[in-house]
């Protein structure tokens, strides 16, 4: 940060209770912050502060969605601050959103210790038995991959190679649009909603796919399944992708090669295209 501006800690604002007609301010929601309210006076008259960030503890996809989109202003950097863990928070899935949606330079889910069990979720770990929640293992089913991509996913965020999945509930696929190259995302669970991921493209040929509980396949701009060379398995370190083995690339029966990310983790595809 430049000298003599102000910590990102203190601009963080909590949007719990601000958004409603009736909220109060220093009652329903704390006040004094860069709440959305006061957004226009931040970002006309912001000098010192290198960007306003909101502290979002709302359960709900939509208001995530809307409240990230209010900090998106000319000359204000997308970073978001922290977020609300549990499952009721879906920080295992919005943090695709977050650096898919809105380049975001930073996703934090917020007490994922649970400092107040009696009044909040339970703790992502039980440390009298040394076992790991479910909502830990989604956690890290979100976060590893993403680590494991860090620098070519920073690269492609906020431009039209990067693009990202979430499977909400009845949905059971989606697909990408990059332009010459559409990668078909098949949810493996349709009626669990745990499947979500990136697909970020490196050159012409190349693509990084990321995630978990995905069938990913790729198609041409007339709809027509494009082979894949080859696909392995691995982990970046920093620009150099580290292969650890190579993918099983399944034949559909509608004439596509498919990679199955079962589990989490990160994948490179180089397309045949011919």
């Amino acid at each position: 940060m430049r000298q003599g501006s102000l910590s990102a800690s203190m601009l963080y604002e909590r949007m719990a209770g601000d958004a409603l007609p009736d909220s109060i301010a220093g009652h329903t929601y704390p006040s004094g912050g860069p709440v959305y309210r006061v957004l226009d006076i931040y970002a006309q008259h912001k000098r010192n502060i290198d960007f306003v960030s909101p502290d979002i503890y709302t359960p709900s996809y939509r208001d995530f969605m809307r409240i990230c989109g209010q900090y998106r202003f000319p000359g204000n950097s997308p970073l978001r601050g922290r977020a609300r863990a549990g499952q009721s928070g879906r920080a295992f899935k919005n943090v695709y959103y977050a650096f898919g949606e809105f380049a975001a330079l930073g996703f934090d889910p917020w007490a994922i210790d649970c400092a107040y069990p009696d009044i909040m979720e339970k703790p992502l770990c039980d440390m009298a038995h040394g076992r790991l929640s479910d909502e830990a293992y989604d956690m890290l089913e979100s976060f590893a991959p993403i680590r494991d991509a860090m620098i070519p996913v920073a690269r492609a965020m906020g431009t039209s190679n990067l693009h990202c999945w979430v499977q909400e509930q009845s949905e059971d696929e989606t697909t990408l649009d990059f332009g010459d190259v559409f990668v078909k995302v098949k949810y493996a669970q349709s009626d669990m909603g745990t499947s979500r991921g990136m697909a970020i493209r490196l050159d012409e040929d190349r693509f990084v796919v990321l995630g978990v509980k995905s069938l990913v396949s790729f198609l041409d701009s007339a709809g027509r399944p494009i082979h894949m060379k080859d696909s392995f398995r691995g982990r970046f370190e920093g620009e150099e992708f580290i292969a650890e083995r190579r993918n099983s690339v399944h034949w559909q029966e509608y004439g596509a090669h498919v990679i199955w990310i079962k589990e989490c983790g990160v994948s490179t595809v180089t397309l045949d295209k011919r």
